[in-house]
């Protein structure tokens, strides 16, 4: 199954990077591109966070057999339609707390958030149709959906040759149109969501609240660049966006299908067997952490020929090139610690120490926040993404040691009570709980 899922995710990374490429040779680093580099670090931070909590609630309700699968996906839909309205309604005020400025980058900020609106709908639904899918096992299906709306998005840039139609509209409708998409296939019988019966589950909140606020603290390093970004001007907040894409590109693909096949895995291992979950984590941890690490030092040592080779033509300059090789630099060498990050938050979530990761989010957040000034005083807009980098360490650092301790506490815990190996408790999964679901990541 990860197999399937990664090779899928090779062809979605594929053409996301297809993507990039011509973004770049279209519209150079534009005030347009600055300004939905900017927008997605707050999506970053408030619709990805809601859209993840969404997914993870209702993956862990179905999986526990706790709530059913109707009530939870009307819980995401009530949450998609608020997010719409509220990103809509408040995008002024949004984008001037993000910019910091009253001027055009603010103007275009405002209006990329009124155009994209439909999409953050269509994210947070996703998260909730992925969770159905990842507690159903079906995983393929949610990385094809993925494949889809990045071919559409590629389609958009590639043909359509207004900035804003292209980048915010193709954005959006395909983020709209997948997510609609995949709940249609789901939930086959439109007539029940308009049930005067049936009200939205809001038990998703309970459950993923926790780990929603960890995500919120580990990803506000995206605003934070995207704030101090700004500062330095629309061609290095672009430049941020450029290098974020290639760096992650390598990782992308592995983690993508890490991510999808790791959270069914975890939660049962942590209801069943805490030993053999301890045991799988490390395993995994030393598998990503090796194969992620190999393309960070080269990324560090070959950013410039790299951001050459793929990004300078057309409306990307050579100075565009130059701001972005010193982006590329300073992601590269977090890009390990996040999947270790990615592991070792499943693996709380798996025996319900959520505390844990917030502590340690919270603790890497305030080491971006105090190292982005003097690392971008000192290194430019290179400074912006160590500081980020830094943060990711310390954050994946400390979730390691305290979500270890846990374990092996929780396996004394539970061999001292004779509930240390539990193979038939929670059951298998069955086919109630089938799904499709369009995955955001």
């Amino acid at each position: 199954m990860i197999v399937a899922v990664s090779a899928i995710s090779l062809l979605t990374a594929f053409f996301a990077f297809i993507r990039e490429v011509v973004l770049a040779a279209r519209f150079g680093t534009s005030r347009v591109v600055a300004s939905f580099v900017a927008l997605s670090g707050l999506q970053a931070v408030g619709i990805v966070v809601l859209a993840d909590a969404v997914g993870l609630g209702v993956a862990t309700l179905l999986i526990r057999r706790e709530q059913t699968r109707s009530a939870l996906l009307r819980f995401s839909l009530a949450a998609a339609l608020g997010v719409g309205i509220c990103q809509y309604a408040g995008a002024h005020w949004l984008a001037a707390a993000l910019t910091g400025d009253s001027g055009q980058l603010t103007r275009e900020v405002t209006t990329g958030l009124r155009w994209t609106a439909a999409g953050s709908m269509g994210i947070v639904l996703s998260g909730g149709v992925g969770g159905a899918l990842s507690a159903a096992n079906r995983l393929r299906l949610n990385a094809t959906l993925s494949l889809l709306s990045t071919l559409s998005c590629t389609a958009a840039i590639v043909v359509i040759k207004s900035a804003r139609v292209a980048i915010y509209g193709g954005w959006s409708a395909s983020m709209a149109v997948v997510a609609v998409a995949s709940l249609v296939l789901l939930e086959r019988n439109p007539r029940s969501w308009f049930s005067t019966t049936a009200r939205p589950n809001f038990d998703v909140l309970i459950v993923a609240g926790p780990i929603a606020l960890a995500t919120l603290l580990n990803q506000s390093s995206f605003l934070i660049e995207r704030r101090v970004g700004a500062g330095l001007g629309q061609a290095s907040l672009a430049s941020i966006g450029f290098g974020q894409k290639i760096a992650i590109a390598p990782s992308g693909i592995l983690l993508s299908g890490f991510a999808a096949w790791v959270l069914p895995r975890f939660l049962r291992l942590g209801h069943n067997d805490v030993a053999r979950l301890h045991r799988e984590l490390v395993r995994n941890l030393r598998l990503i952490l090796g194969l992620i690490g190999l393309p960070s030092i080269l990324l560090i040592f070959l950013a410039a020929p790299v951001v050459h080779l793929i990004l300078q033509h057309g409306a990307f300059t050579a100075a565009d090139a130059s701001t972005t090789a010193e982006v590329l630099r300073g992601y590269a060498w977090g890009l390990p610690s996040i999947g270790g990050y990615m592991l070792v938050m499943r693996a709380a979530q798996a025996i319900r120490r959520y505390r844990l990761v917030v502590v340690s989010a919270g603790a890497g957040l305030v080491t971006t926040a105090a190292l982005v000034v003097p690392l971008t005083a000192a290194w430019g807009v290179g400074g912006v993404t160590s500081a980020t980098s830094a943060g990711n360490w310390v954050g994946f650092g400390l979730c390691w040691l305290l979500v270890s301790r846990a374990l092996r506490r929780e396996r004394i815990s539970r061999a001292s009570n004779g509930t240390a190996s539990r193979p038939d408790a929670g059951g298998s999964l069955t086919a109630d709980h089938a799904a499709i679901v369009h995955d955001r990541v």
